[in-house]
């Protein structure tokens, strides 16, 4: 840095596990003592759950957590739903891997049919 000069930094942080974070990073300059950063914070990693309330088949109860597909036609399709719930504070990215399951297949659901809402009254003067 030239004398008076300044110099905007970006401290970048990619943790590679889930910890506490908490300590110093240290800024050696030549002839001169070291600055200390102080950090702190917390890597975490995303809460995914399947919500098991929402498993359903048709009408039916919520059932336990197995899959069961039955005995089905061979060229038939057969459709389980399940909801996948992320229940921490940060964004999570799915990959589904169903590269060794050649039978199966995934795709987003559409929303549930909801009733439309009731109309609004006005109340009369």
């Amino acid at each position: 840095l030239a004398a008076g000069q300044t110099q905007p930094m970006t401290l970048l942080l990619k943790a590679t596990d889930p910890r506490k974070l908490d300590g110093y990073v240290v800024c050696d300059v030549r002839g001169c003592a070291p600055l200390k950063i102080k950090v702190e914070g917390t890597a975490i990693v995303p809460d995914v759950r399947i919500a098991r309330d929402e498993i359903s088949f048709g009408d039916e109860e919520p059932a336990p957590l197995v899959f069961d597909f039955a005995s089905q036609f061979v060229g038939f399709e057969c459709r389980r739903r399940v909801v996948l719930q992320n229940a921490s504070e940060i964004p999570a990215n799915l990959i589904l891997d169903l590269s060794n399951h050649p039978d199966f297949d995934a795709e987003p659901c559409k929303p549930r049919d909801e009733p439309p809402p009731a109309p609004a009254t006005q109340a009369r003067p």
